[in-house]
């Protein structure tokens, strides 16, 4: 993955209604984690449009409607990193690299709110809040991983490579922050139930309706780095308890270096999916009605390609990133994303999506964000930070 952290390693999608009955459009977010500000890699984050107010389809070439910059964070920052959207235009970036009150490299996330997102031009930015772990944290990559609540009244952080004091290294921790009239505050820390050597327990991170998932792909308590899913309560009196877990996908065994929870994405309040690249395994599951996990499908790719690396979806749609896939001239790792679509019979393959201009170690598909379009077909903005077109949304 020797492109990644450039323009394009994180990618985030909203969807805008159109004005007045008009057509929706989406706004888009760009990470460049390593664009070089005072001779360092610090990082920057850019905002497109696509629909109603940019182009239907296509590269990220064009220019952008709004530039964030790390604003005097540290050298090395890898601002934009993570990104997650909500609502009308509040957008988190994550820093997993900046110094910050809670240490050296303990890492930062940023809280912005892009207005005017149904208009055009130019997008005013506000600076909502900077967030940061506690004192101590040196090292904790805080905000390697951040993601909303449906309601956006949450935010969960992770820090994957947080030590807790006499624990193992790089366990991990997720801090959730909740929103009271416009202020954001720490409500919960969520510590592995187990903690683990290089867990990285936060790595990952989504809701599905109230709960918490949190990936830990280093797992190792099965088999070296099989890698694991926890489910968490997010709200009520039980919050921060543990709902469940998952070790492998249904039908599956754990094996070394699946890295199962290495990426999870909700697709509606009920579904999500689990990647576990190192064996080219996604695996759908719904949340039932006792709020356990019920497997759906597990879904197969090529171990050459990296497929599960990365997964979104919204609805009946699913995404899958195989950014190491060979072009259609053989180009290596140029990389590839594999769509899927739920039907009455379940999941099953409907085609994939390529860059506009296949090139060798474009990695198109390291980063992929989906959001519910018109008529419930989903817009999708897949980055591929080798190649010159940098990302490609429609």
């Amino acid at each position: 993955m020797g492109q990644r952290g450039e323009f394009g390693a994180a990618v985030a999608i909203l969807t805008v209604p159109g004005a007045a009955g008009g057509a929706s459009a989406a706004l888009c977010a760009v990470g460049s984690p390593r664009a070089m500000e005072a001779g360092s890699h610090r990082g920057s984050v850019r905002l497109f449009s696509i629909g109603a107010h940019g182009p239907a389809a296509g590269p990220c070439v064009a220019a952008p409607r709004a530039t964030l910059q790390p604003r005097a964070l540290s050298a090395n920052a890898q601002f934009g990193a993570a990104l997650d959207f909500h609502g009308d235009g509040l957008l988190a970036v994550g820093a997993p690299g900046a110094d910050s009150a809670g240490g050296s490299r303990a890492g930062l996330v940023r809280l912005v709110r892009a207005g005017g997102v149904a208009g055009v031009g130019p997008l005013p930015v506000t600076h909502l809040a900077d967030l940061v772990p506690p004192a101590g944290s040196d090292g904790a990559a805080f905000g390697a991983a951040v993601a909303f609540s449906a309601d956006g009244q949450q935010l969960a952080v992770g820090a994957p490579m947080t030590r807790s004091p006499g624990g193992p290294p790089f366990a991990g921790r997720v801090y959730v922050y909740s929103v009271a009239g416009g202020e954001w505050a720490l409500s919960l820390v969520v510590d592995p139930p187990r903690p683990a050597v290089a867990a990285t327990f936060g790595k990952t991170l989504d809701w599905v309706g109230g709960t918490l998932l949190v990936g830990a792909p280093g797992d190792g308590a099965i088999a070296p780095a099989s890698g694991r899913v926890f489910g968490f309560q997010g709200t009520g009196a039980a919050a921060g308890a543990l709902a469940w877990e998952l070790a492998a996908p249904a039908g599956a065994s754990a094996v070394s270096g699946m890295r199962y929870g290495d990426a999870l994405a909700a697709l509606d309040e009920h579904t999500f999916a689990v990647g576990g690249w190192g064996h080219a395994v996604v695996e759908v599951l719904h949340v039932n009605e006792s709020g356990l996990p019920v497997h759906e499908a597990l879904l197969q790719g090529d171990p050459t390609t990296g497929f599960g690396l990365r997964v979104a979806g919204a609805g009946a749609q699913l995404f899958v990133g195989a950014p190491f896939a060979l072009g259609p001239q053989g180009e290596s790792s140029a990389g590839r994303v594999e769509v899927f679509t739920r039907s009455a019979a379940g999941w099953s393959a409907s085609g994939s999506l390529i860059g506009l201009h296949p090139v060798t170690g474009a990695e198109f598909g390291v980063s992929v964000a989906a959001a519910e379009g018109p008529g419930g077909v989903a817009r999708v903005i897949v980055g591929e930070p080798g190649s010159h077109a940098a990302c490609r949304g429609g």
